[in-house]
């Protein structure tokens, strides 16, 4: 929530809705900023109908698009329909793999200045590796690891500094 006041992104993408919970603080923030809409994917029925039910009840559901089918459909999707995202919160597949496509899937479309959030960056060897991969890539102008969490800038393509 935290970071969303303070950076005021207007175009949010979270990949894993499950409960909802990350998305109603990250659209409370939102609604706080008065701008911003947070598209996010979940792939499981039965956890997008409780998030989206919570969002009605906390009466988010103007700062909140959800988006229900196979993460890799919705996400080509959801970035053919909302263009450049300014901010992105990665909690849904915690494996290298997934992780990396992701990213690669996502990163055309993130504006100079966007900040990603992965989760769980020390769930595996393997996504250790991924978020080596992701905050040496060249577009991540600013890299930072929080214990299990880490945050890049995207710069533009100068690569890391």
């Amino acid at each position: 929530m935290r970071i969303v006041r303070e950076l005021s992104p207007r175009s949010c993408l979270e990949l894993g809705t499950a409960f909802g919970i990350s998305a109603a603080y990250q659209a409370a923030a939102l609604e706080h900023n008065g701008a911003g809409i947070l598209t996010t994917l979940e792939r499981a029925d039965a956890l997008a109908g409780v998030a989206e039910e919570g969002f009605s009840r906390l009466e988010l559901d103007r700062r909140v698009r959800g988006r229900l089918r196979g993460i890799d459909d919705i996400l080509d999707e959801g970035l053919r329909e909302g263009g450049s995202v300014d901010y992105a919160f990665f909690d849904l597949d915690h494996r290298e793999e997934a992780t990396l496509s992701q990213f690669a899937t996502l990163k055309p479309h993130l504006r100079e200045g966007a900040i990603v959030v992965l989760d769980e960056i020390n769930w595996s060897d393997g996504m250790v590796r991924a978020w080596d991969a992701i905050s040496s890539d060249e577009r991540v102008g600013a890299a930072l690891r929080l214990r299990r969490v880490g945050i890049v800038v995207i710069d533009g393509g100068r690569g890391p500094r």
